[in-house]
């Protein structure tokens, strides 16, 4: 069955030494939600790529001052972000 719905989430890690406990469970998540066609996780961990999607993005995507953070695409199209800096959302 596919859903009309799709959510997106990705997940730019600047520094992976840094949240190694939230990369495993990251990681984690993906392989449980892997058989649902409605969400998909992708992991950025390219600091080079990351400066790239922050310059493009602004705090759209990003807060301000960080390179580290969780972008969520809902269904219905509006984004949100939360810095992994500040903890759990």
């Amino acid at each position: 069955m596919q859903r009309k719905t799709k959510t997106r989430v990705i997940a730019f890690l600047f520094d992976k030494q840094d949240f190694v406990d939230e990369l495993k469970g990251l990681r984690n998540t993906g392989k449980v939600c892997s058989k649902r066609d409605d969400l998909r996780i992708g992991l950025v961990t390219d600091k080079k790529l990351i400066k790239k999607y922050k310059a493009n993005h602004g705090t759209l995507w990003f807060p301000e001052g960080s390179y580290t953070t969780i972008v969520l695409k809902r269904y219905d199209g509006r984004y949100f972000h939360h810095d992994l800096l500040e903890g759990a959302p």
